[in-house]
């Protein structure tokens, strides 16, 4: 039996470490489906850890034919690129499309006025 019997078509690609450390970092990431189009855009503390644990939600992984992670260089501003991707995007199973501004200035430690300007600025 041949090697390429054994592995998938994509089995062999190379990566860098820094590549898996780049994951472990706070971030966002983004389902798209295969024409490209965002079903989901979601926030982690540590990528490799939070989509590891969407195990629960096969059914969305289905749809999902691409993943694209953007590594952050804080909590904060993966939470900033989270609200303002969601804004602009508005993925098909993002069930909080919109933040109350309040909330959203506590969670990103912002004040009100900021994150006004922050929604305005994504619509």
């Amino acid at each position: 039996m041949n090697i390429e019997e054994l592995v998938l078509p994509n089995a062999g690609q190379s990566f860098k470490a820094s590549d898996f450390n780049d994951l472990c970092r706070p971030g966002v990431y983004l389902l798209l489906d295969d024409k490209g189009v965002v079903l989901y855009v979601g926030m982690g503390r540590n990528i490799m850890r939070r989509l590891s644990g969407w195990h629960h939600k096969r059914w969305l992984f289905k749809e999902c034919a691409e993943i694209r992670c953007y590594p952050c260089v804080s909590d904060k501003a993966a939470m900033e690129l989270e609200t303002r991707l969601i804004a602009r995007i508005k993925p098909q199973f993002n069930t909080r499309k919109r933040y109350d501004v309040k909330a959203l200035a506590q969670r990103i430690g912002y004040c009100e006025e900021s994150v006004r300007k922050l929604a305005r600025q994504t619509q």
